[in-house]
């Protein structure tokens, strides 16, 4: 944030001068050396030259100081952003180089629909859909108090999720936004957090899920907690048989009884058991077939759908 403001003031808000700012030290320092002169120059209103003394004041008594480790570490995260918008002269043509485009803007009853090819450039169509997406939480959740009713719907949310995507979740239906995410599994959501708390966050604030046939243990396990436990009735039965002056058959074999009797008891048992087992998950359900818990006024409701091929 201190360097943004920093290029702010001097009107060089741009990736490929964030990633000089943040690869080269000396290019940081020749930075601050013109912020200065400027200033001196040109005294800003007090809102401007407070964030620039804060900036200032953090870069040269703080960031030049951190250790070692701790400063490639943020050198490796920005330049990991940057990197693949400034290294292809198209790429750094088409995104970094200022020209006369509409931004995008989510007004109401306007659709912005994303496709792009992950295949192609993982890195960089990542890092659009994580900049539009995250572009949107911002704008709902700005405007809160209006509860426009929206949607968000995303295919392959793994690819481009992030630890404020449980915030997001957790506020979004206030403001009246519908969430409809599809994901691989719960364990590709957990791989890319690196965390799973935040996981279990954003699995959690999915209040209707549709499972498919899954074979990822975890995602298994924690859709047979939540689809809880039901009482199963089991029947026992046991047959005895009891005799008296019982005398070897000398004809046969085994013995000839007398006043015997069988007698047969039914015991009914009654215990909590998973209402679904992981062979339903992965064995039971078929292409096209799916687990539904949908949430109603009436309550949960579970079925299993059979989806229809397109023509």
């Amino acid at each position: 944030m201190n360097m943004i403001v920093i290029m702010k003031y001097l009107d060089s808000l741009n990736l490929m001068t964030l990633h000089r700012i943040v690869s080269e030290d000396a290019f940081l320092k020749e930075t601050l050396d013109k912020v200065k002169k400027r200033l001196k120059e040109n005294t800003p209103d007090d809102k401007t030259a407070f964030e620039l003394a804060g900036a200032i004041s953090f870069v040269e008594n703080e960031y030049f100081k951190l250790d070692s480790r701790v400063h490639t570490i943020i050198k490796s995260e920005i330049t990991r952003l940057t990197i693949p918008l400034v290294t292809d002269y198209y790429i750094y043509n088409q995104f970094c180089v200022k020209k006369d485009k509409e931004a995008i803007s989510f007004a109401d009853n306007k659709i912005i629909v994303l496709s792009i090819n992950i295949g192609e450039n993982k890195a960089l169509a990542k890092i659009i859909a994580t900049f539009i997406k995250l572009s949107y939480q911002k704008h709902i959740l700005s405007n809160i108090s209006l509860k426009n009713p929206s949607f968000f719907i995303a295919d392959e949310f793994q690819e481009f999720c992030n630890v404020d995507d449980a915030e997001f979740l957790s506020l979004s239906r206030e403001a009246k936004c519908m969430n409809i995410i599809s994901t691989q599994s719960y364990s590709s959501l957990k791989n890319v957090l690196k965390d799973q708390n935040a996981a279990n966050v954003i699995i959690q604030n999915l209040v209707n899920k549709i499972w498919f046939r899954n074979d990822d243990n975890y995602t298994i396990a924690e859709a047979i907690k939540q689809l809880g436990k039901i009482n199963v009735t089991k029947e026992n039965t046991t047959i005895s048989e009891s005799s008296q002056e019982s005398k070897k058959n000398m004809l046969g074999k085994g013995f000839k009884n007398k006043k015997s009797s069988i007698s047969k008891s039914l015991n009914y048992v009654q215990s909590k058991e998973n209402e679904y087992d992981e062979n339903f998950f992965s064995r039971e359900l078929k292409t096209f077939e799916a687990l539904t818990f949908v949430s109603t006024n009436e309550g949960i409701i579970t079925r299993k759908v059979i989806f229809e091929r397109w023509k």
